[in-house]
Order: C-alpha cells, then sequence, then structure tokens
C-alpha cells in the first residue's frame, strides 16, 4: 500500500516537473514535543518579502492516505499554486504513520507542526493576517479541522482564518446530534462501492490507526464548545464516497452555527477522485475548485482561466 502511495507521488511530481525559477521549494526539519524531528517541505514565492506591505499568506498542508500512507510531497501542485496565485508561503506537514505510530501521534504532530508555522511566520517571509488557512485531504483535512478547533480553543496567535477540508473524516455516527442524523447515511450507502475507498478499505484503515472516537483529538465535535466561533470553511465533497456525509453534515452544522462556508460536491464519483484518475473533466474541475476555494478563504477570488493556468500540473482539456 504504502509502495503504491510512493509511486504516485513520485509519478505526480514527475508529471509537473521542476518548480520553476518564481517558485522556492526547500525542506526544513522542525522538533516535535518528544524530541524528533519531522519534515516539512516549503513551497514559496521566490524570495518573499514579509514587510507590510506584501501580502504572503500562510497555509498548512497536510497529506491524506488513511493515516498509513502518503508523505509531505503529495500536496506539492497545490503547494505551487497558491504561490502563483496568492504569493502564499506554504507549509507541506509531515505526520508519523500507523500502525507504527497510531493514534493520536498523528494528530499530535500535526498540531506542532501548525503551532511551529505560527510562532515561525515572520522567518519564514509570511504574513499571516493576511490569512492563515489548515487543510489538506482525507487524512489530511481530518487533523485540518481538528487542529482548527485546537488552535480555537488555544487561542492561537495569530490565528487561523480559514480551513480547507478535501473529502474529509471527521465524524462518527454516534456523534451525530440528533437534529443531523437522518442525513448521514453514506457510510451504508456507500460501503460496497467498487472503485476506490470503500467499507471494508475504510475499516482496515481504522484498524491501523486504532482511534479513540471520544477524544477531543479525534474530531472537533469532541470539543468542550464545537462549532461556534470557528474559522471559515471550505469544503469537498465526492458522492460515492463512505465519507461523503461527514463533509456534509458537517459542513451544515457549521454554517447553522454562523461559521462561513463554500462546499464543492462532484456527484457519482469516489474519493478523491482527481488523485485517482486525473484525466477526468471532473478531476480537474477538482483540482480548478480546490484553487478557487483557497481564494475565497484569502478573500482573493480566482476566475476558473487563473485556476487552470497557475495548476503545475498537465490537466486534461
Amino acid at each position: 500500500m504504502r509502495h503504491d502511495a510512493h509511486l504516485r507521488e513520485q509519478a505526480a511530481l514527475q508529471a509537473i516537473g521542476p518548480a520553476g525559477a518564481d517558485i522556492s521549494e526547500t525542506y526544513q526539519e522542525i522538533p516535535m514535543r518528544d524530541g524528533t524531528r519531522s519534515k516539512m517541505k516549503l513551497i514559496r514565492p521566490h524570495s518573499p518579502s514579509s514587510s507590510p506591505d506584501q501580502k504572503h499568506p500562510l497555509v498548512v498542508l497536510f497529506f491524506g492516505g488513511g493515516f498509513v500512507t502518503g508523505s509531505c510531497e503529495q500536496l506539492t501542485a497545490y503547494g505551487r499554486s497558491f504561490a502563483r496565485v496568492f504569493g502564499a508561503v506554504t507549509v507541506c506537514a509531515s505526520y508519523r504513520l500507523a500502525p507504527e505510530h497510531p493514534f493520536p501521534q498523528a494528530i499530535n504532530d500535526a498540531w506542532d507542526a501548525v503551532q511551529w508555522a505560527a510562532a515561525n511566520a515572520r522567518d519564514l517571509g509570511a504574513t499571516p493576517q493576511h490569512g492563515f488557512v489548515v487543510g489538506g485531504v482525507s487524512a489530511g483535512a481530518h487533523v485540518s479541522g481538528v487542529s482548527a478547533q485546537l488552535a480555537l480553543d488555544a487561542a492561537l496567535d495569530p490565528p487561523i482564518t480559514g480551513q480547507f477540508l478535501s473529502v474529509p473524516a471527521i465524524l462518527t455516527e454516534a456523534m451525530v446530534p440528533d437534529a443531523y442524523k437522518e442525513l448521514y447515511f453514506s457510510l451504508q450507502q456507500n460501503a460496497d462501492v467498487p472503485v476506490g475507498m470503500n467499507g471494508k478499505v475504510l475499516a482496515a484503515f481504522v484498524a491501523h490507526w486504532k482511534p479513540d472516537s471520544a477524544s477531543p483529538l479525534y474530531s472537533p465535535m469532541n470539543a468542550a464548545k464545537p462549532l461556534t466561533g470557528m474559522p471559515p470553511a471550505y469544503i469537498q465533497v465526492d458522492g460515492m464516497d463512505p465519507l461523503r456525509d461527514d463533509g456534509l453534515v458537517y459542513e451544515k452544522m457549521l454554517r447553522d452555527h454562523g461559521v462561513a462556508t463554500r462546499l464543492d460536491v462532484y456527484p457519482g464519483l469516489p474519493h478523491a477522485h482527481w488523485a485517482f484518475f486525473p484525466m477526468l473533466k471532473s478531476s480537474v474541475k477538482a483540482s480548478m475548485d480546490i484553487v478557487k476555494g483557497m481564494g475565497w478563504l484569502l478573500g482573493h477570488e480566482v476566475d476558473d482561466e487563473t485556476a487552470r493556468k497557475s495548476m503545475a500540473v498537465t490537466l486534461a482539456a
């Protein structure tokens, strides 16, 4: 499984090629709370300035892979796009993987990375007063949602201003409030889908990760005061995904509690379809939507053509 994920990452990096003269890509190891060091990929516009008149939002991205596979290379194309369109400084963060490192190690590593990024924003050339977004895909969306809640509870300074949650795994049926339970049925409806994530695959990931679903480190819904006061959220959902209703229901709960949200839904498509079937027109759209959704979080609306041109990938026509 990890070998296959590594091959996909390497193929994607080969497809997009080198960063180009306008983008700086470096690596840095940062300390975790237990003394280990975690590898980060830093993607920035060439020589960013942190002077007040320059806008360089700070973005922290987390990869997906069921907490079992993946690396900080996975979301490189999006980090480059954010640098080009928004002048953003992106930290593509790492976290330790299960089964060697079960729950809550990934969450602790992610939260440590977010706090490090906040504390070192100026040295990175970022101006988080112009935006500080945490986000990711699948498991990366999970740790991003939890980190956003932890940041709110801890009054992180600078504060997180947005969260990007792509096909998130963030709920369990037991934690869904009664008023929303009738909306939460994709785990059963999509348990046997023939492509991509299904109930069997999801159960295998959970068995490796061994989470405590009652812990506040598992879901923002387990916080003392969930939902209220959370930063705006851009959420992507795939229709043929057992996790579909995690995104749909969480978005509705946030919206019902006064949180600004933006939602993109891709009917009939499997979990994170753009990563596995990049040739589909719907995959091109989803990738462009990520750029546009990030723009919405940063107060910088982006048109289709700008989003398309910014993506350092070979997109299908």
